[in-house]
């Protein structure tokens, strides 16, 4: 579960050193180490399925994350059990009667702990057809080519690398890992994307999720990767199309702090539409992810 800061602008950080609630037999549970097997995945056991999530990452300084300790889990049998732990990414052992209790405790902290999206985007991975994006965006933005006084702005990802696992363009990558990789949804203009980065290059303490999420990419050696959709959009069709897109993936499962504003028809329209627009979107921004490639950038590639 995510803890989210209320206040508009962008997330502190200063959460508690010590997750003291969490705790293993053989000691206190860190960040790194309570999402160190956390993934979202398909039925599969093949680690060719695994999904990571973007949070999987966050580090013992991120510390705009938390999370709380899950409740129990009934004794299912071994067979059940096993296969309930690799739905969630893990990857067990022999269930036996010696290793049951310890996999039934693992068990119980993966499902209290594996965050979900919208209910539309939750359909959508699981299997269901994508809501139709040219309905949807004709009804919310009317016919393509209408006439707009200015058509300047995009929207814009930030996606963390270590789930996407750096694909070239062309290579394939789930809808499922597309969705858990994004970590910031935004709409701009020009070099508006470079602006987050730049402010996590700056010297100081990191004043927001977002920053500190993007330096503990850097520290790795890997670049954030930036993903740039849909152009030349008036002001207020980028702005709706950001505010779907964060509302289908769920404001906790980003560090965007606020929901984004809807104008036009959308504005209007009921949350489960508004939220099946998002996904459609999505669906086509992870299309032309996979036919573009992914472009990381590192704190040197700013001055470019």
């Amino acid at each position: 579960m995510f803890r989210r800061p209320a206040e508009r602008g962008d997330a502190p950080t200063g959460l508690e050193a010590e997750l003291s609630s969490l705790a293993l037999s053989d000691g206190p549970l860190n960040v790194a180490r309570l999402y160190d097997n956390l993934s979202l995945t398909s039925s599969d056991c093949s680690t060719d399925h695994v999904v990571s999530r973007w949070s999987d990452f966050v580090s013992d300084d991120e510390e705009y994350m938390t999370a709380e300790e899950g409740g129990s889990v009934g004794p299912p049998p071994t067979v059940a059990l096993r296969r309930r732990l690799c739905e969630l990414g893990d990857d067990p052992g022999p269930v036996t009667s010696s290793t049951v209790e310890l996999y039934r405790r693992r068990l119980a902290r993966l499902e209290a702990r594996t965050a979900h999206f919208s209910p539309e985007l939750d359909a959508a991975l699981a299997g269901a057809a994508p809501p139709p994006a040219p309905a949807l965006e004709g009804d919310a933005f009317g016919p393509t080519g209408a006439a707009v006084t200015r058509r300047s702005c995009f929207n814009y990802l930030l996606l963390d690398p270590r789930v996407t696992g750096r694909r070239p363009a062309g290579a394939q990558l789930s809808l499922a890992a597309f969705a858990a990789a994004v970590f910031y949804v935004g709409k701009g203009q020009q070099s508006r994307p470079l602006c987050h980065l730049r402010e996590a290059a700056e010297a100081g303490p990191a004043g927001s999720a977002k920053v500190a999420h993007i330096r503990a990419i850097w520290r790795t050696g890997a670049g954030v990767a930036v993903l740039s959709v849909f152009h030349h959009r008036p002001n207020a069709e980028a702005l709706t199309r950001e505010a779907a897109m964060i509302d289908a993936l769920g404001l906790r499962n980003l560090t965007n702090v606020r929901r984004g504003d809807y104008y036009g028809a959308a504005k209007a329209w009921p949350a489960e539409r508004r939220r099946r627009l998002g996904v459609a979107l999505l669906h086509r921004a992870w299309r032309i992810y996979g036919a573009e490639g992914e472009t990381q950038l590192r704190p040197e590639d700013l001055g470019r």
